[in-house]
């Protein structure tokens, strides 16, 4: 089922969810040459990976949780994607040029994760800009995403919605 179908969830969850997705678009992907492509995306996984560890430094200087683990979750290193729903993974890369990750809500301020993210792109030097949103969900658990909004439903609205009203970093 489209995301869509679930808007009135999604609204709920803005003022409930217990989980904040972010999502980092690359701006203007498809304009650009597969093999430029391809090295901006690989870049990108790695900047993915840089602030999901600053945040993880974060959590153990604060004494607090931060980032949304659950055991269900893969690493995206540690598996191939072929066996698993886009979901399943944390943080996550779906559609090849949306990057993401799940923080606590309330744990953190959202400039933070934005700010550690521009901080990590400039390190990395990656040549481009990325649409970014952040939404809130409700549950990872696919069988509850009618009754409650569902993690795999917010990805690919807070998606949409960066391509769509997000700004750019």
């Amino acid at each position: 089922m489209s995301y869509h179908e679930y808007d009135d969830l999604s609204i709920d969850a803005q003022k409930k969810g217990k989980y904040q997705i972010f999502v980092f678009d690359i701006k203007d992907s498809k304009k650009m040459l597969p093999k430029e492509r391809r090295q901006i995306q690989l870049k990108s996984m790695q900047l993915l990976l840089s602030v999901y560890n600053r945040l993880e430094q974060l959590e153990m200087k604060l004494n607090r949780k931060i980032l949304h683990k659950n055991s269900k979750f893969i690493s995206p290193l540690n598996s191939s994607k072929n066996n698993f729903r886009g979901d399943m993974f944390e943080p996550f890369n779906i559609t090849g040029d949306c990057f993401g990750l799940t923080i606590i809500r309330g744990s953190i301020d959202s400039e933070i994760v934005y700010n550690i993210w521009k901080e990590e792109k400039d390190k990395i030097a990656i040549d481009c800009e990325f649409r970014v949103a952040d939404m809130y969900y409700e549950t990872d658990d696919y069988a509850m995403g009618g009754t409650k909004y569902f993690r795999g439903y917010c990805m690919q609205k807070a998606e949409n919605d960066s391509k769509r009203k997000g700004r750019v970093i």
